[in-house]
């Protein structure tokens, strides 16, 4: 047990070292995480007897993350364009839907694992940017 928690404290330091170095690494590492961090959330939601958008969560707050790693000009201007389409399509999702009597609590839920996991998560790639000297 205590061989596995040394040799995997050592692959994630390994792996914090070049993300610091390289923001490529930087930005995989982020996104795994993220996603990793909307899968296990909208997972335990749904547990609950939410019903979410999970599949649409995930790769809204996948797209965040990715946009800032290939410098999607669209975010540095039209952020809350994409967070209000975002928005729009959610509500057109819950259309879909027969059963819209807990319809606030999944479009609440779905927005929240969105900018809670991957809103908060994208600093930790804009910090990875600063240290190696990319201005994002």
């Amino acid at each position: 047990m205590t061989i596995k928690r040394i040799a995997s404290s050592f692959a994630f330091f390994i792996l914090i070292i070049l993300s610091i170095l390289n923001e490529w690494i930087c930005g995989i590492a982020v996104t795994l995480l993220i996603f990793g961090g909307l899968v296990e959330f909208f997972n335990l939601v749904e547990k609950k007897g939410i019903p979410i958008y999970k599949y649409f969560g995930t790769a809204v707050g996948i797209i965040i993350p990715l946009s800032i790693l290939f410098r999607f000009e669209l975010t540095k201007n039209w952020e809350l364009l994409f967070i209000v389409l975002a928005l729009v399509f959610l509500f057109l999702l819950q259309f879909t839907r027969r059963d819209n009597s807990q319809s606030i609590f999944g479009i609440s839920t779905t927005l929240f694992g969105i900018l809670y996991v991957s809103g908060f998560s994208v600093l930790l790639l804009k910090l990875g940017f600063y240290l190696t000297g990319e201005v994002c």
